[in-house]
C-alpha cells in the first residue's frame, strides 16, 4: 500500500465542467506540505483573475495556437483518430464536437472568457481534494 512521505502532499485537484459539458480536473502536484497552501492560494488567485480581468490579445493568441497545435498533434495516426472517435462515442458528444471545439477556440473573445469564468469557476462549488498534510 502506498504511503506518502510525512511532509509531502501528492495532489491538489479541482473538478469542474467545461464549456462543452466535459468534466475537467485542475490538478497540482505539491511535493512539500509547506507549499501546498501557497499552491491552492495561487490557483484561487488565478481563477479570480480569469473572472475579473480581460485576457490580453497576445496571450489569447498564444493559447489559441497551443490548443489548436495540441489537437492536431493528438491526431498523428489512425489509432489516435480511433481514440478521438471512442471519446466522442462514450462521452455522448456529437460528431460535430471537434468542429465546434475548433470554432470556439478560434473565435472566443476575452469578454466571453470572463463570462464563462464567472459562470463555471465558482470556488464555493469546487471540490478540493488534498492528500497529505495541509
Amino acid at each position: 500500500m502506498y504511503k506518502p512521505e510525512p511532509d509531502t502532499v501528492p495532489l491538489v485537484a479541482v473538478h469542474v465542467t467545461d464549456v462543452f459539458d466535459v468534466p475537467v480536473t485542475v490538478a497540482v502536484n505539491c511535493c512539500v506540505a509547506d507549499v501546498c497552501k501557497d499552491a491552492v492560494a495561487e490557483i484561487e488567485k488565478e481563477i479570480h483573475i480569469l473572472k475579473s480581468e480581460l485576457v490580453p490579445e497576445e496571450e489569447l493568441s498564444l493559447v489559441r495556437n497551443y490548443m489548436m497545435g495540441s489537437l492536431l498533434g493528438s491526431l498523428e495516426n489512425v489509432l489516435s483518430h480511433a481514440d478521438k472517435f471512442k471519446n466522442l462515442y462514450f462521452s455522448g458528444l456529437g460528431y460535430d464536437y471537434y468542429d465546434r471545439y475548433t470554432n470556439v477556440v478560434k473565435t472566443i473573445t476575452s469578454e466571453e472568457l470572463i463570462q464563462l469564468a464567472n459562470k463555471y469557476l465558482d470556488l464555493d462549488k469546487f471540490y478540493k481534494v488534498i492528500v497529505g498534510k495541509y
